[in-house]
């Protein structure tokens, strides 16, 4: 991991960009060598390609990264019936209120009834007569909740609005979530913009910054999704269109240029553009790599733009998208993945991407030498012409495997069967494929199908969900517990301890310890990430918590820099939610 910055990054020729705070430099497909700093057993990820600010680790894997999704995780399983719009809902849910409560499910049409502002419920209906006082237990018209108390703690506040975390997201050193009244909050490292404050500062690394004090992501539209990608961030609106912000080197944000987006005044709000995907289309799933963002249209369509040196976007070149006029909108291909193919969700990678595609199966492209394509080589695919389409294999699980959803970290990916089975294929450094040793997956003939493991996760566990970050998997089960496995150096598995979980016999299954969310508390949802040395999980209240790196950043959104997760007596009922939007909540 990088030193602390106060303000920008800082790069091997001293230089900065024009247009950008203290952002990347160097030129666009070029990759360098970058240097993690800490001490313990790492390994190098993989590089972004053109950026410049990298890692150094200290073990020899070839995977080199510039930080640490993949996309907004999901609390429920994607459907993959006939249907081109098929969605995944990141609703916490406690149940509708009569009243209209907004939810965030993944509509290609949805239309605002939040204040996107405050997170109140300004649906008009409800019971007939004259509004009863909020406080006195009946859900009146105006009012989003009515729980009849006055803990500002609990899921509805003093003022009657819903105080929940829908989803929540883990880029490099920062974090975001969706919340109730279609609203969003990122905090953690703000070198370029990420949070989109309209400033570099970051947020929740000291007291007093967090709840009421972090203001909303102004993005002149409600929102009901964000991902977080290594230092920019996309939120997918309910009008069914999509905003990005943040650092733009490599055209990530899919404006046409190379401008950051969210690091001064004068740039979120209704002056960020829309991002450009063709006339008429309606985003209904997206996902955050490394420097690249890929969209699932409601045409069963998946678009990619961003960097590209690897063939992450999908095209049959290096050439990234989103750096110049013309690039996007109708002038950006759609993925190709075979006729009459329909996408229904995808996952960006540090520089590989997975789509699930109607029916349940997947295919992957861009980076591959760690086995993460899955198809029994080293071999990238989509950079040279002759690789997409049909030519693409679907990844072999087995006879009658169908998927329901998908992460893609930095060098491996996972998938959820409707079996409920998970598999785990490419890197294995640090036992994140969960089958106790550290032999990858994926790059060799005869590893796949069949001869691809299930995760062992215990007698009686159902999963249901997947959250990942940059070596490391969890779990979350239908009793809304969760379980992690892979690299642990900053106590990312939430365990007490920095050994990883995972790389050796007898370490799975019974033996893997359930992650302590404190007395009475379950999951319902997982953040995910490829770039993240820290984990997130919303509570079936809809708080959040977090746990492990929280250097330099505040990433864990508790007014300080203390990892958290890496020493015993941190989790359970020690470890505090994160406070989102009082002091208390």
């Amino acid at each position: 991991m990088r030193s602390k910055l106060t303000a920008g990054v800082l790069f091997a020729s001293g230089a900065t960009l024009p247009g950008c705070p203290g952002g990347e430099q160097g030129s666009s497909g070029s990759t360098a060598d970058a240097t993690d700093t800490s001490t313990g057993s790492g390994s190098s990820e993989e590089s972004g390609g053109a950026s410049t600010s990298t890692t150094t680790t200290t073990a020899g894997n070839d995977d080199t990264t510039t930080g640490a999704s993949t996309g907004a995780s999901t609390t429920s399983e994607i459907t993959t019936d006939a249907s081109s719009t098929t969605e995944a809902t990141t609703e916490a849910s406690t149940g509708a209120s009569s009243t209209g409560e907004t939810t965030t499910e993944a509509s290609t049409g949805a239309s605002s009834t939040g204040d996107a502002s405050t997170g109140a419920d300004t649906t008009e209906g409800g019971s007939s007569g004259a509004p009863g006082a909020c406080g006195d237990g009946a859900v009146d018209p105006g009012e989003a909740c009515d729980d009849g108390n006055s803990d500002e703690a609990d899921a509805c506040s003093t003022q009657c609005e819903l105080n929940k975390a829908l989803s929540v997201t883990m880029g490099y050193e920062y974090t975001c979530a969706s919340i109730s009244g279609e609203t969003v909050k990122c905090w953690g490292r703000n070198d370029s913009g990420q949070l989109g404050l309209g400033d570099i500062a970051p947020r929740g690394d000291e007291p007093g910054e967090m709840g009421d004090a972090l203001p909303f992501v102004q993005l002149g539209a409600p929102a009901v999704e964000v991902d977080s990608g290594f230092d920019s961030t996309c939120a997918r609106l309910a009008d069914g269109g999509l905003k990005c912000w943040g650092a733009n080197f490599n055209g990530q944000l899919g404006l046409g240029d190379t401008e950051y987006r969210g690091y001064k005044a004068g740039q979120m709000g209704a002056q960020l553009p829309y991002v450009d995907l063709g006339a008429g289309k309606a985003v209904v799933a997206m996902s955050l790599g490394n420097k690249f963002a890929c969209a699932v249209l409601d045409t069963g369509q998946v678009k990619c733009w961003g960097i590209n040196w690897l063939g992450q976007l999908g095209l049959g070149d290096k050439i990234d998208r989103g750096t110049k006029p013309g690039e996007m909108g109708d002038g950006l291909p759609p993925v190709d993945l075979g006729q009459g193919v329909k996408v229904v969700d995808v996952a960006a990678g540090v520089s590989h991407t997975c789509a699930l595609l109607e029916g349940g199966s997947v295919k992957c492209w861009g980076r591959g030498d760690g086995g993460q394509l899955g198809l029994g080589d080293k071999a990238s695919r989509g950079d040279g012409p002759g690789e997409m389409g049909d030519t693409l294999p679907a990844v072999d699980l087995g006879p009658g495997a169908v998927v329901t959803s998908l992460v893609a970290a930095g060098g491996h990916t996972c998938a959820l069967l409707t079996t409920h089975a998970v598999k785990c294929w490419g890197r294995n450094d640090d036992g994140q494929l969960g089958l106790g040793d550290t032999d990858h997956r994926g790059d060799a003939p005869g590893e796949m199908g069949q001869q691809l493991p299930a995760v062992d996760l215990g007698a009686g566990k159902t999963a249901v969900a997947l959250g990942a970050s940059i070596r490391s998997t969890c779990a979350l089960f239908d009793d809304g517990t969760i379980k992690c496995w892979g690299w642990n150096l900053y106590g990312q598995l939430g365990l007490g301890d920095k050994d990883a979980r995972g790389d050796q016999p007898g370490e799975m299954g019974d033996n893997l310890p359930i992650v302590d969310l404190g007395q009475g508390q379950s999951a319902v949802s997982l953040g995910s990430s490829n770039e993240a040395t820290h984990q997130c999980a919303v509570l079936a209240e809809g708080p959040v918590k977090c746990w492990g790196n929280n250097n330099p950043g505040g990433q864990l959104g508790l007014g300080d820099t203390l990892l958290r997760g890496d020493n015993p007596g941190e989790m359970g009922d020690s470890l505090p939610t994160v406070k989102l939007l009082t002091p208390a909540w």
